[in-house]
């Protein structure tokens, strides 16, 4: 017994100690400009505090806030925040690139500010930048675990190109020198997007690795950071940008994108946002060395199967080119893998290397070649737990239509050794056949999650319910099933009280799934599957419902002196049809035998032209129709 309670004490320490979550940003609040007529400072701070308290950022670096807007406007809305930093022309002077923190639950234990310069020590201009730019750092202990982290927080300039490039390397020398081996979070308007050489440069420096990419779920995929005040404005473009140490575990990416007042933002950025804690282990999480982004290495020009040797691995490119123009389309950085058309055998983009911690998920950004002349296309993921010796297909096939880039995400569960390669279909060449579509596809960033010792081995179990005459066929379908054993039935007529009606084996691959309940039925009926694996852990499905209540529908159409009548009962039963003229009056009444499902009467009748009202009555309630009669 005091074992029991010594081990669930020790767990709530762990779990106390490594789980504690982290709420992230990065907000550049656009400084109090005058010419901002239609969103003046003063009534946008308010809004902007309600979305910092409102996502309770624990820790977040903020850019352009002047002294006056951060201590005379929003720390008086946000009293639980502090704040360390210099502004950009010293002291308090010129904006700053502050970093707010809860001072409730972190200690600084150190902190600084360095100019993105050939001077860092000093106020001064760096390179051809428009402006002096600082970087703040803070050394933060969560006073509740003793965990602690460096957090940097920057403000690139938005005019010198060289200045973007040389802060990029002073950055990552910077968070060297002074974090060392620690956790570190950086976070900025870094003014470069992630087609941006610069950007490649920080998510493959080895330390750091972009939240965007590494988030475990992320939101708001294809949004971009800037909005320019504009709510008809869109675009996929990052210039905001959270990036952590390999000692994160990344939970959540999602860009703020609320508004006030209907048409108004309260920045002309977004803020971005990442929940964070420090990493426990290895399950689940992105393999640190992807994406591959194909932008390390030579192009290669010929479609002639050849290896490559690129930022994670040798890849074999089998008609496939790695190429760097408009029409490639790349999802970050400039390069990308265009895979060839009008093939009648498959073309390979494919691993030659293992990755030992085996997937739970593979994420892939692929788009139709963007020449005008290159139709569809279509490809599937293959996975080898044989160092390639043989390949299976995991998730569907899927249809390359748009010129622009779309994620797929692709769950799969699988331990060990395992590589990856993407299946690009020979569909024939519309040189032979005009009607064959097979273009060109690309591909672009490609990353592999871990393993997931914790999630169960049936991926993408969906569930739905369909209410027919008597019954209601449950049906579910799984997108891959490894070591599960079988599949229970849940039913409650109160949507909490969930009983098994029923065992379904599993069949082991994907597979769809259906079941018929014929059993009783409240008014409404509740279900969900339970996923049994062969070593005793389970999952649920998301519960559906269906509604048993009585539709009774009743149609009456006249033809040629007969009335056409169709009506679903929900019952078996003798009872009585009548119509009733504009005044009440019954003028025609008959017996009629109804069934439990579609009823179809015909009558005839000798009804003058005028409006009509027929009825049937059904246990205690009675359903009409109104028809007209004009022979």
């Amino acid at each position: 017994m005091y074992k029991i309670i010594f081990l669930h004490i020790f767990l709530i320490f762990c779990n106390t100690f490594y789980g504690q979550p982290l709420n992230v940003a990065t907000y550049n609040l656009r400084y109090d400009n005058p010419a901002d007529v239609a969103d003046t400072w003063s009534a946008r701070f308010p809004h902007i505090a309600n979305i910092i308290t409102g996502n309770d950022f624990d820790v977040f670096g903020i850019q352009e806030a002047t002294h006056a807007m951060l201590n005379n406007d929003l720390l008086p809305l946000i009293p639980a925040y502090s704040y360390i930093g210099e502004a950009k022309y010293g002291g308090q002077s010129g904006e700053y690139s502050a970093i707010l923190y809860k001072s409730s639950k972190y200690t600084v234990n150190t902190s600084g500010t360095f100019w993105l310069s050939q001077n860092p020590a000093v106020v001064s201009l760096g390179w051809d930048a428009a402006q002096p730019r600082v970087c703040t750092w803070g050394k933060f202990t969560d006073k509740a675990t003793s965990f602690s982290f460096y957090y940097f927080n920057t403000h690139f300039d938005h005019i010198g190109t060289e200045a973007r490039s040389q802060s990029t390397q002073l950055i990552l020398q910077k968070i060297q020198a002074i974090a060392g081996t620690n956790p570190v979070v950086f976070t900025g308007d870094l003014n470069l997007t992630q087609f941006d050489s610069n950007y490649v440069k920080l998510n493959n420096s080895g330390n750091l690795k972009s939240s965007y990419h590494s988030a475990i779920n992320q939101s708001d995929t294809y949004a971009g950071t800037f909005n320019t005040f504009d709510t008809g404005y869109h675009s996929v473009s990052r210039i905001d940008h959270i990036f952590l140490s390999q000692h994160f575990k990344v939970n959540t990416y999602r860009v703020i994108t609320d508004r006030y007042n209907v048409i108004h933002f309260p920045s002309d950025h977004f803020a971005v946002t990442a929940n964070v804690q420090q990493k426990q282990n290895e399950n689940g999480l992105l393999y640190f060395s992807f994406p591959e982004d194909f932008d390390n290495g030579a192009e290669k020009s010929l479609y002639a199967a050849a290896n490559a040797n690129l930022r994670t691995g040798i890849w074999l490119l089998d008609n496939v080119v790695l190429a760097s123009q408009a029409n490639d389309r790349a999802s970050s950085g400039i390069g990308a893998a265009r895979m060839q058309q009008n093939l009648s055998i498959p073309a390979y983009l494919q691993m030659n290397f293992d990755l030992s911690e085996g997937a739970s998920k593979v994420v892939v950004w692929y788009s139709s070649y963007g020449a005008a002349a290159d139709g569809l296309s279509k490809w599937l993921l293959q996975y080898s737990t044989n160092s390639g010796g043989t390949w299976l297909d995991v998730g569907d096939t899927i249809t390359a239509i748009s010129k622009t880039k779309q994620q797929a995400v692709i769950s799969v569960n699988i331990s060990g050794n395992v590589r990856f390669r993407i299946k690009k279909l020979g569909l024939g060449s519309n040189v032979t056949n005009p009607s064959i579509q097979n273009g060109r596809l690309s591909i672009d960033d490609i990353s592999v999650f871990k393993y997931n010792t914790n999630v169960l081995p049936v991926t993408g179990l969906t569930i739905s319910a369909l209410k027919n005459y008597n019954s209601v066929t449950i049906s579910w379908k799984t997108l891959s099933e490894i070591n599960t054993d079988r599949f229970e039935v849940l039913k409650a007529d109160d949507g909490v009280s969930f009983k098994s009606i029923a065992t379904v084996l599993a069949k082991g691959s994907a597979s769809f799934y259906n079941y018929n309940d014929v059993g009783t039925f409240a008014a409404t009926a509740y279900y969900k599957i339970k996923q049994l694996d062969k070593d005793g852990r389970f999952k649920y499905s998301k519960v559906v419902s269906v509604d048993n209540k009585p539709k009774q529908s009743l149609k009456v159409y006249n033809s040629k002196g007969f009335l056409n009548i169709t009506y679903t009962s929900t019952i078996n039963k003798k009872t009585t049809l009548c119509i009733y003229d504009v005044n009440g009056r019954v003028v025609m009444s008959k017996n009629i035998v109804l069934v439990n499902s579609i009823n179809k009467i015909t009558i005839p009748h000798n009804l003058i032209n005028g409006a009509y009202i027929l009825t049937i009555n059904e246990m205690v309630n009675s359903v009409s129709s109104k028809f007209l009669i004009n022979n």
